[in-house]
Formats: C-alpha cells, structure tokens, sequence
C-alpha cells in the first residue's frame, strides 16, 4: 500500500480492482460467465454496470474493520468528521489494520452490492485504493 510514483499506474490499480471486483471470486464459475457474457442478463449481472462513477473521491479515514474475500479486502472506514458518514470500500490486497489511518482514492460506488462470496450486501461500496498514512 504504497504511493504511485506517476498518474499511470494508478489507473491500472484502478482499472485491476474494478476487474476483480466484477468477478467477486467467482472464478469457477469463469467459462460459464464467458460463454455467456455477451447476453443482456449476463450484462445485467455485472456488478459494475450502473457502476456510479463521476469526480474520482478522495478522503482520510480510519479502519473499523476489514474481511478478507480472496485477492482483495472489503473495509468498513470512518471518515474524518468534515468527510462525510461511515462507508464500507473494496480494494485489491492486504487487509489494513483495524485502527489504521488510511488515505482512500474512490474510482466509483456501488449501491445495494451484494457479495457472493461473503454471502453479504453492503448497502454503499466505494471501489478504492488504499493508502496506509
């Protein structure tokens, strides 16, 4: 969780983890969803259409708890008190700490995500990276 050095590699790291977050895990289930993407109700269950993405987010905050689900983490954050409510945000890598202060670059939110691998919906989930401070 390290800063990047230049703009480019940022948008990669975005671009991964809204790849991976599309896939939710569910990578046995990958020929099956190939065979079929190109259809309306594979497309329909994409969990980045509708994805909602405007002016890229970014705040501080600190993490309250954090659940691994394969190669990326879901972690529930409290924002500083000028940055708005307690969120939940997905990311690729390493759980943070619990009590870590952490920097968030969101790339788009996602409302009423359901998780198939934690078997969870989470009401608003911001697609970020992470920046331990």
């Amino acid at each position: 969780m390290t800063a990047c050095p230049a703009p480019w590699p940022r948008c990669i790291v975005l671009a991964g983890l809204l790849v991976a977050a599309a896939c939710d895990g569910a990578r046995a289930d990958a020929a099956a969803d190939t065979a079929t993407a190109r259809t309306p109700a594979a497309t329909a269950a994409n969990p980045l259409v509708d994805l909602g993405v405007g002016d890229s987010t970014e705040y501080d905050a600190t993490v309250i708890a954090s659940l691994a689900a394969g190669e990326y983490s879901y972690v529930e954050l409290e924002p500083a008190a000028s940055q708005g409510e307690r969120r939940w945000a997905v990311t690729l890598g390493e759980q943070p700490p619990v009590g870590a202060l952490v920097h968030a670059r969101v790339a788009g939110t996602k409302h009423d995500f359901e998780s198939r691998r934690l078997q969870r919906r989470f009401e608003r989930l911001d697609f970020a990276a992470l920046e331990l401070l």
